[in-house]
Protein backbone atom coordinates (compact mmCIF):
# COMPACT_ATOMS: atom_id res chain seq x y z
CA UNK A 1 0.00 0.00 0.00
CA UNK A 2 2.87 2.11 0.43
CA UNK A 3 3.69 1.86 -2.88
CA UNK A 4 0.50 3.35 -4.33
CA UNK A 5 1.22 6.43 -6.24
CA UNK A 6 -1.80 8.67 -4.23
CA UNK A 7 -0.45 7.34 -0.71
CA UNK A 8 3.00 8.94 -1.71
CA UNK A 9 1.66 11.94 -3.02
CA UNK A 10 -0.38 12.48 0.25
CA UNK A 11 2.59 11.71 2.52
CA UNK A 12 4.81 13.95 0.36
CA UNK A 13 2.46 16.84 0.11
CA UNK A 14 1.94 16.55 4.29
CA UNK A 15 5.43 16.78 4.88
CA UNK A 16 6.30 19.80 2.61
CA UNK A 17 2.77 21.59 3.45
CA UNK A 18 3.04 24.81 4.92
CA UNK A 19 0.35 25.54 7.98
CA UNK A 20 -2.30 27.79 6.77
CA UNK A 21 -1.46 30.12 9.76
CA UNK A 22 2.09 31.49 7.77
CA UNK A 23 0.54 31.30 4.35
CA UNK A 24 -0.70 35.02 4.76
CA UNK A 25 -1.33 37.29 7.68
CA UNK A 26 -5.32 37.26 9.02
CA UNK A 27 -7.55 39.61 7.30
CA UNK A 28 -8.66 42.66 9.53
CA UNK A 29 -12.55 41.51 10.99
CA UNK A 30 -14.90 44.29 9.13
CA UNK A 31 -18.31 44.44 10.51
CA UNK A 32 -21.19 43.84 8.27
CA UNK A 33 -22.52 47.65 7.34
CA UNK A 34 -26.31 47.45 6.27
CA UNK A 35 -28.69 50.21 6.12
CA UNK A 36 -32.69 49.92 5.99
CA UNK A 37 -31.85 45.90 5.22
CA UNK A 38 -29.41 46.15 2.76
CA UNK A 39 -26.03 45.54 2.88
CA UNK A 40 -23.58 48.85 2.00
CA UNK A 41 -20.13 48.73 0.67
CA UNK A 42 -18.00 50.69 2.64
CA UNK A 43 -13.74 50.84 1.94
CA UNK A 44 -13.36 48.61 4.64
CA UNK A 45 -15.15 46.30 2.54
CA UNK A 46 -13.21 47.26 -0.85
CA UNK A 47 -10.07 47.10 1.53
CA UNK A 48 -10.90 43.24 2.30
CA UNK A 49 -11.93 42.18 -0.72
CA UNK A 50 -8.69 43.24 -2.15
CA UNK A 51 -6.57 41.94 0.61
CA UNK A 52 -8.63 38.48 0.21
CA UNK A 53 -7.58 38.62 -3.54
CA UNK A 54 -9.79 40.86 -5.60
CA UNK A 55 -12.50 39.30 -8.31
CA UNK A 56 -9.90 37.01 -9.98
CA UNK A 57 -9.61 35.23 -6.07
CA UNK A 58 -13.85 35.17 -6.13
CA UNK A 59 -13.49 33.75 -9.56
CA UNK A 60 -11.52 31.08 -8.88
CA UNK A 61 -13.91 30.41 -6.13
CA UNK A 62 -17.10 30.69 -7.65
CA UNK A 63 -16.16 28.91 -10.70
CA UNK A 64 -14.94 25.69 -8.10
CA UNK A 65 -18.48 26.02 -6.52
CA UNK A 66 -20.42 25.91 -9.78
CA UNK A 67 -17.90 23.06 -11.09
CA UNK A 68 -19.18 20.87 -8.43
CA UNK A 69 -22.83 22.25 -8.12
CA UNK A 70 -23.26 20.90 -11.86
CA UNK A 71 -22.24 17.47 -10.23
CA UNK A 72 -24.61 17.66 -7.13
CA UNK A 73 -27.73 15.89 -7.90
CA UNK A 74 -29.46 17.84 -5.43
CA UNK A 75 -27.90 21.56 -6.50
CA UNK A 76 -28.03 21.07 -10.27
CA UNK A 77 -31.82 20.81 -10.86
CA UNK A 78 -31.91 24.69 -9.59
CA UNK A 79 -29.83 25.72 -12.54
CA UNK A 80 -31.49 26.64 -15.24
CA UNK A 81 -28.67 27.00 -17.90
CA UNK A 82 -25.28 25.57 -17.19
CA UNK A 83 -23.97 27.34 -20.07
CA UNK A 84 -24.23 30.48 -18.49
CA UNK A 85 -21.54 31.94 -16.34
CA UNK A 86 -22.59 31.38 -13.59
CA UNK A 87 -19.36 31.59 -11.39
CA UNK A 88 -18.00 35.00 -13.35
CA UNK A 89 -21.98 36.74 -12.28
CA UNK A 90 -21.57 35.71 -8.75
CA UNK A 91 -17.72 36.58 -8.36
CA UNK A 92 -18.78 40.12 -9.89
CA UNK A 93 -21.65 40.40 -7.94
CA UNK A 94 -19.51 39.98 -4.47
CA UNK A 95 -17.03 42.30 -5.83
CA UNK A 96 -19.37 45.15 -6.43
CA UNK A 97 -21.14 43.95 -3.16
CA UNK A 98 -18.19 44.62 -1.70
CA UNK A 99 -17.12 47.66 -3.28
CA UNK A 100 -14.94 46.91 -5.96
CA UNK A 101 -16.32 49.20 -8.82
CA UNK A 102 -19.30 47.72 -10.77
CA UNK A 103 -18.49 44.77 -12.28
CA UNK A 104 -22.18 43.18 -11.71
CA UNK A 105 -24.17 45.85 -13.09
CA UNK A 106 -22.24 46.90 -15.95
CA UNK A 107 -22.22 43.56 -16.97
CA UNK A 108 -25.95 43.63 -16.16
CA UNK A 109 -26.87 46.19 -18.70
CA UNK A 110 -25.64 44.72 -21.99
CA UNK A 111 -26.61 40.87 -20.52
CA UNK A 112 -29.21 38.86 -23.16
CA UNK A 113 -32.48 38.47 -21.08
CA UNK A 114 -34.64 35.54 -21.56
CA UNK A 115 -38.37 35.43 -20.95
CA UNK A 116 -39.32 34.23 -17.41
CA UNK A 117 -40.29 30.36 -17.56
CA UNK A 118 -43.06 29.02 -15.75
CA UNK A 119 -45.28 26.07 -16.12
CA UNK A 120 -47.50 28.30 -17.93
CA UNK A 121 -45.22 28.83 -20.61
CA UNK A 122 -45.41 25.12 -21.81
Amino acid sequence: MQEDPDIRGEALAAATAVPVEQLRAPLPYVPLNVWNGSHRASQDTANLATAAGGIAKFRQMTNAFYNKAFQDSQLDPFIRERSDPHGQRFASWLAEKMGLDSPWSDERRTRRTCRNLNKADG
